[in-house]
């Protein structure tokens, strides 16, 4: 009986040692979670995206390479309207390598960095009767240069929301714009 009593108690010490472990584990899980960061912190900001260059790609251009620096005082209002992006969603391989008909793009770039914003199936996201068009959606992408060789290299992509109005405006200004006319 003694025999039976030691294995026993043997058997319940060694479950209260392994529950204290797992309680261990689970509440070290919970505190090593890294803090959420703010939702919108690492899309850039407006300061940032005023320290860029801005170019556009739109039907003027003769391809996806070709794109048209944008001088004056549009500069401003796009910049503005660029850094009113709300995340929705991280962006996947398989929407790069598959990804809808780009209609437009405008892309911030300096030195250090590069913010392209893709307009995608606007037909449809601007028509009266698409469901979500209260809440229109691009991509976004950033790029930094290696100082090395200046290589770029994707940091993320993200799919934002915009209001419509904003939406409507900022495509309205990317798919528009030529490079003025030079004699």
């Amino acid at each position: 009986m003694k025999k039976h009593m030691a294995w026993i108690l043997f058997l319940l010490s060694l479950l209260c040692l392994m529950a204290a472990g797992n309680l261990i584990l689970v509440l070290l899980a919970i505190y090593q979670q890294p803090a959420k960061q703010d939702n919108t912190s690492f899309l850039p900001t407006e300061a940032e995206l005023g320290t860029c260059e801005i170019f556009v790609n739109n039907i003027t251009c003769r391809d996806i390479h070709t794109v048209h620096q944008v001088k004056g005082e549009l500069c401003e209002r796009i910049t503005t309207l660029a850094a009113k992006l709300v995340p929705f969603r991280q962006t996947v391989w398989t929407e790069r390598v598959l990804g809808e008909r780009e209609d437009a793009f405008v892309r911030f770039k300096n030195d250090k960095v590069q913010y392209t914003i893709s307009f995608i199936d606007t037909d449809k996201q601007l028509a009266w009767d698409y469901i979500h068009r209260d809440a229109p959606v691009v991509a976004i992408q950033k790029i930094e240069f290696d100082e090395e060789y200046g290589n770029p290299h994707i940091i993320w992509g993200w799919v934002c929301t915009m209001t419509a109005a904003d939406f409507a405006e900022l495509f309205d200004m990317v798919s528009s714009y030529s490079e003025p006319y030079q004699s």
